[in-house]
């Protein structure tokens, strides 16, 4: 007897594809990182190469990447693996909401089971060619994100070819009796949508490390190994840069990140910007000799601890904790600077753009680093976690799908515990570190430059402005806060948002600005009016500027911000509405209905709701006004923004 528990048999075929669409649209939402169409691509390639039958095994790994970077912005990204390879059958199910067909083997690093059935989603042109039993398979899959986001666009369509660039089809052709590749091809709606702004565009040699670097941060081609440990499959990484006119490539093995002599790896900072120095090393030093040798004489300093002595020194973990530390954690990496340019400094010399290497906690599952790093959730000593880069390695660790964060709140309580001794420890060394202001690291005026011309490449911010008839603040989307600062004001000045009249910027150690809200900013009528208007004019409202607005999450954590003093938030972007503290409500395009101060995107509540303000998204509302005046590029980017917050909002 079979039970149709939830009723699905009997659906007809347009609801059952209304809610495959539904699921994949929640799939696409719950990802925002710019490095996830990598990660998973290169985990499903890997996971094919660790999973081959022992027939095999004695063959070498070879993992091979493909970036496209085009001139013309038709950037594409392909990865191929000599694994496993799928059979005919198993191709059709690939592309099911959350079939993994490494997790179906018994084998998926990082445990996460999404399969492709994510990046399919988010594509408007994939391509597949896996080879099993020396039987080739091809598909290749069109429009589904157009489908995906909007539902009156065409269904995907799938040929049975594999229609890929001339240089992919080359690189598919030594794929030996079994193997796959996948390739896919970023577009308007993608995240990212331009390859341009992740690394350093510069001659083929140094794009190609480039590149290296990044895949090592934010993908499982960095194995995240512990001090003495040997990798268990041998890899080689094959990197191929085509830029349109050339092609270059250049191949590494996978073991520890040491681009200059080969090899591919996790990038602790300490192995990219060779600076630091081991604590243990400090031990060592005679102590009459200590002052001299160290005494304010480093730029950072790193340990690396084995679980099992580092958990015996926490006593406020609890028998929970401690039984789930055990059975999964098998290595700390903990590492402190001296200021954070050094951080920068580190991807600086990595050549990324994207701060692929931060300060906070990042896990490695089995190897795999995984995307999000956790912020660390210090007690005090606040600073200090923007000096500090931790990673923890862990095996075989159930991880949240799609968000790639740890699913058990036990261990969350409990990594924050680790990483709150980690850094006590590494606090103890602090007298070694050098003084900020005696050791400035050395700034590239080239670099600045080129990152700063790649980004106005991208910006809507000319746009908008052009059809506003003024100079824009900036020809660069904001990137920091004081462009958004600058952004802001210039749509005051130009009287596009009227009904806000700035009193004064700074001058106050705590908030960034006092602001008049009148009553011209209560209608519901004019550009991003008040529909739903309910604020009464107020002098001298408190107003905070951020450039995301996570980041005002973390001040309310560290008390070094109340939410009951601010009145009004200006951001670029609030790429979450499920916050740590509090939530965010969306009050913009199809939500405008809820909007209760002209521009404001969101409102933010506390977990009570007693306490709420708004805040203006100059992202949602540079599109909203694109949108208005009839600019191409409004609906687009307004389209993303809606999409992004439309699974999230209850």
């Amino acid at each position: 007897m079979s039970l149709d528990i939830f009723g699905t048999s009997s659906l007809d075929e347009v609801t059952r594809r209304d809610l495959i669409r539904k699921e994949l649209l929640n799939l696409t939402t719950s990802y925002s990182d710019e490095a996830d169409i990598f990660a998973e691509l290169v985990q499903n390639a890997v996971d094919a190469i660790t999973t081959r039958p022992s027939a095999v095994e004695e063959d070498k790994g070879k993992l091979t990447v493909v970036i496209g970077r085009r001139k013309n912005n038709a950037h594409y990204f392909y990865v191929q693996d000599n694994g496993v390879g799928m059979a005919p059958e198993i191709v059709e199910k690939v592309f099911i909401p959350s079939f993994s067909y490494g997790k179906s083997q018994g084998k998926s690093i990082g445990y996460k089971g999404v399969g492709l059935s994510y990046v399919v989603a988010v594509s408007d042109h994939l391509a597949i060619r896996t080879r099993s039993d020396s039987e080739t398979t091809e598909r290749t899959i069109r429009y589904t994100n157009g489908w995906v986001t909007d539902s009156e666009k065409p269904q995907p369509a799938v040929t049975a070819e594999f229609d890929v660039p001339d240089v992919v089809a080359k690189v598919a052709q030594a794929i030996g009796k079994t193997g796959t590749g996948v390739y896919f091809a970023f577009h308007p709606g993608s995240d990212p949508r331009t390859l341009d702004n992740l690394v350093y565009v510069a001659d083929a040699t140094r794009e190609l490390r480039s590149w290296a670097a990044f895949l090592c941060a934010r993908t499982p081609v960095g194995l995240a190994l512990a001090e003495g440990a040997e990798p268990v499959t041998p890899m080689d990484v094959r990197i191929v840069l085509d830029r349109g006119d050339v092609t270059e490539e250049a191949t590494f093995e996978r073991s520890r990140y040491n681009l200059t002599e080969g090899t591919v790896g996790y990038p602790f900072p300490e192995t990219v910007f060779r600076v630091g120095i081991n604590t243990a090393d400090i031990d060592k030093t005679p102590l009459a000799q200590m002052t001299i040798r160290h005494e304010r004489k480093h730029q950072a300093i790193f340990h690396e601890w084995s679980a099992q002595d580092l958990v015996d020194e926490i006593d406020s973990l609890d028998d929970d904790e401690r039984a789930l530390l055990a059975s999964h954690l098998v290595w700390v990496r903990g590492y402190l600077c001296y200021s954070t340019e050094v951080l920068k400094k580190v991807r600086e010399e990595m050549g990324t753009r994207a701060a692929v290497v931060r300060y906070g906690a990042k896990l490695a599952v089995d190897g795999a680093p995984q995307g999000r790093a956790v912020e660390l959730a210090l007690t005090s000593d606040q600073g200090l976690d923007r000096q500090t880069h931790i990673v923890l390695g862990f095996s075989e660790l159930g991880l949240d799908t799609g968000r790639k964060i740890v699913s058990d709140e036990r261990i969350t309580r409990a990594i924050n515990r680790v990483t709150q001794r980690v850094v006590t420890k590494l606090k103890d060394y602090r007298w070694t570190l050098k003084v900020k202001d005696k050791a400035p690291v050395a700034s590239d005026l080239t670099k600045w430059v080129s990152d700063v011309n790649a980004r106005a490449g991208n910006s809507i911010i000319p746009e908008l402005f052009k059809d506003l008839g003024c100079m824009p603040p900036a020809r660069v989307d904001p990137d920091n806060e004081q462009e958004v600062i600058a952004l802001w004001t210039a749509l005051l000045t130009t009287g596009t948002l009227p009904g806000f009249a700035m009193r004064a910027i700074s001058g106050f150690n705590r908030y960034d600005a006092l602001i008049d809200v009148e009553s011209e900013a209560m209608k519901n009528s004019g550009a991003l009016a008040a529909i739903a208007a309910d604020f009464t004019p107020k002098k001298n409202s408190v107003l905070e500027f951020k450039w995301s607005f996570e980041s005002l999450i973390t001040d309310f954590e560290q008390k070094v911000k109340l939410p009951q003093e601010i009145d009004l938030v200006v951001c670029w972007d609030c790429a979450d509405l499920n916050m740590r503290v509090g939530g965010l409500v969306p009050t913009y395009a199809k939500w405008s209905h809820e909007r209760r101060l002209r521009a404001a995107s969101y409102n933010w509540s506390d977990d009570s709701g007693a306490i709420q303000f708004p805040v203006i998204a100059l992202r949602n509302v540079v599109a909203e006004l694109l949108v208005e005046r009839g600019a191409n590029v409004g609906k687009p980017l307004l389209d993303v923004l809606v999409n992004r917050d439309n699974e999230k909002h209850v």
